[in-house]
Order: C-alpha cells, then structure tokens, then sequence
C-alpha cells in the first residue's frame, strides 16, 4: 500500500549486481525466480550456482557451487537435447534453501552460509529418472508444511511427468513413491 499511482513513477534501481563480476565462470543463462527472505535474496543461475544476497544493498553473502562430481556427471553425459540448463529457483525453509540439480539431484544448503548440509540422487527414490533417460530438473523445488515437492523436466524429450515429496529435516522420500502425472505406456 506504500506504492500508489502518484508515486509509482519515482521508483528506480536501488542497486544491481552482475554476477559474473563476483564469479566470471558463472554462466550467462539465468532463468529463475529470486526468493527473499529475512533480507536475504536468494538466486540461481544455470548450471545450478546458488548466490545468497543481502537485499538492500545487493552485496554477496555467499555463492554454492555442486560438487565436483556432479559437475564432471553433466559434462560426461550426452546433453544436446538440452538446449539451456536452466535453474528456476530454490525454495528456503527451516533454516535452508533447496535447490534441483540439472541431474536430478536435489540439494539442501544452510541458509546461512551456502554450506551443502545433504544431496540426494531421485533416481534413488524415483526409477528411470536420469538425465541418461532424457530426465533433467530446471524447476524450482516447492516447500509446504515440512515437505519439499520436486516435479520432472523433459515432457518436451517424452518423459513422463511425475511429483515427488521429500521430508525437508533430512531428504527421506515423504512418500512411497511418486504420482505419475502422465500414465505408463500400455
């Protein structure tokens, strides 16, 4: 209710960040929603770099890079189905941020310090979902009452399209499996 017609046209840019400046090897795709909360502002970019920013005055908190070996998995799989990988967005709850790796993978960080806390694979929990099966995640999770919801990326390679739970405290499956949002073939 602090902005009206009439001062609407005073608004303008408080600060603005390049993120290559911070990291240049941060890729020049980024695709996401930003969360904030408790001033922080949370951002992805493509390859699934997280970067925690103060929100008033755009300085970095901290940036999350995966791990080497989720790294080395993208480069060593046949990927040129995927135009772009995309990060959406994370999803911040109980003290940390959520982010989908491209290899479908899902990652809990400590919202204070980036600090990876625990990854799972959902291939794990979830048969067939690889990015080797034409499977990627570029969705932003979703939190609800204590449970972190993944859906499936690549409807447009003809995977079917599930949702799945996960206990936000530890990563364990909230259910025995997923819902198919397509049928199987029969």
């Amino acid at each position: 209710d602090k902005i009206t017609k009439e001062n609407v046209k005073d608004l303008g840019i408080v600060w603005q960040s390049d993120l290559a400046d911070w990291d240049e090897d941060v890729p020049n795709a980024s695709e996401d929603f930003p969360i904030v909360k408790d001033g922080v502002m949370y951002v992805t970019t493509s390859m699934n770099r997280v970067f925690a920013i103060d929100a008033a005055s755009g300085e970095k908190i901290w940036e999350w890079i995966p791990p080497q070996e989720v790294l080395d998995h993208l480069n060593s799989v046949d990927m040129k189905h995927l135009q772009i990988l995309a990060s959406r967005g994370v999803a911040v709850a109980e003290d940390s941020v959520f982010v989908l790796i491209a290899d479908n993978r899902l990652a809990k960080l400590d919202a204070k310090d980036g600090k990876l806390i625990k990854m799972v694979n959902l291939w794990d929990t979830i048969k067939g979902v690889t990015v080797e099966n034409r499977y990627y995640e570029t969705v932003a999770p979703m939190y609800y009452d204590g449970n972190v919801y993944v859906g499936s990326s690549g409807g447009d390679n003809g995977v079917r399209g599930f949702v799945m739970a996960y206990k936000a405290s530890d990563l364990t499956p909230a259910w025995d499996g997923p819902f198919w949002t397509v049928p199987e073939r029969g």
